[in-house]
């Protein structure tokens, strides 16, 4: 990667993060947690910006965003409050993965909520086949790290 062309493009995100819709914010996010560069200014302005937009993000997008800011070990609760009031009540149109990857970041993050956790227990217990190993296994992991409204049955579930 070319570090200078990295830390340009952040700099300019960080200052103009309402410039970017949600899949563009989920997209430079993901990008910058994969290469593993934290850019403190960008997850930042991106994290404030998105807890302000929940709404605009898909399934994939929410989850994807979260993942990238627990991967660089970015705890903002603003964005983790406005994410979990978002997913609970939908995450009946989550994709067993981006269930599996809401719980992880949560976990990753150590962040108790209740109610996003119940929920995700929920869909574990109604649809466990759709949660091939990997999805099984990341959501199995963080049920193990996180204790408000962990579901025997929901990990039942997962391992079998």
């Amino acid at each position: 990667p070319h570090p200078a062309l990295l830390d340009e493009l952040a700099t300019f995100a960080a200052a103009t993060p309402d410039a970017f819709n949600a899949q563009e914010a989920t997209n430079l996010l993901w990008a910058f947690a994969t290469l593993g560069r934290r850019h403190g200014p960008l997850f930042e302005a991106l994290s404030a910006s998105a807890a302000r937009r929940m709404g605009d993000f898909t399934p994939q997008g929410l989850s994807q965003t979260l993942w990238a800011c627990a991967k660089c070990g970015v705890r903002k609760n603003e964005l983790l409050l406005a994410a979990a009031s978002a997913a609970a009540p939908q995450l009946s149109r989550y994709d067993a993965q981006s269930v599996a990857t809401l719980a992880w970041s949560f976990a990753s993050l150590d962040t108790e909520h209740g109610p996003l956790l119940r929920a995700v227990c929920a869909e574990a217990v109604s649809r466990p086949a759709d949660f091939d190993a990997a999805s099984a296994s990341q959501l199995l992991w963080a049920l193990s790290r996180l204790r408000d409204g962990v579901s025997p049955l929901a990990v039942r579930a997962m391992a079998a």
